[in-house]
């Protein structure tokens, strides 16, 4: 079994999302969710075992990425319906700061003008909630 099914990834996310208050007319970006998860969900994230930002990191996928491509995917069978995903236009921004502890942040990789980290800008905007 998978750890999305075995810990109930779906219905933890959609917990997290509640504890940013992302209802509404509210977003939050791949980052905050990974981050909220992360607090929320921590020993779900040591199993998951992928890191909260790119940078410093030798790994390919973050968390951010693996959740957005989970959500996407689970929507697509019909089993998020709760979550709705938009997309972020990234035209004129230069940074964004994350902040996941008080002092401890990391930038999105929109300021190294890509987001998957080998240059493809084919996940520019995605994973927006």
């Amino acid at each position: 079994m998978s750890i999305w099914k075995e810990e109930y990834v779906s219905e933890r996310i959609v917990e997290s999302l509640k504890n940013l208050n992302a209802t509404g007319d509210n977003f939050v970006t791949a980052y905050q969710l990974a981050i909220q998860f992360g607090k929320d969900h921590g020993e779900i994230i040591e199993k998951l075992d992928f890191p909260l930002g790119r940078e410093g990191s030798k790994q390919n996928k973050i968390l951010a990425s693996y959740l957005t491509g989970e959500i996407a995917k689970h929507k697509k069978m019909a089993d998020m319906d709760e979550v709705d995903m938009k997309f972020l236009l990234t035209t004129g921004i230069q940074d964004i700061n994350f902040e996941y502890d008080k002092g401890d942040s990391f930038y999105s990789s929109i300021r190294e003008g890509y987001i998957n980290g080998k240059g493809d800008l084919s996940n520019i905007g995605k994973g927006v909630w």
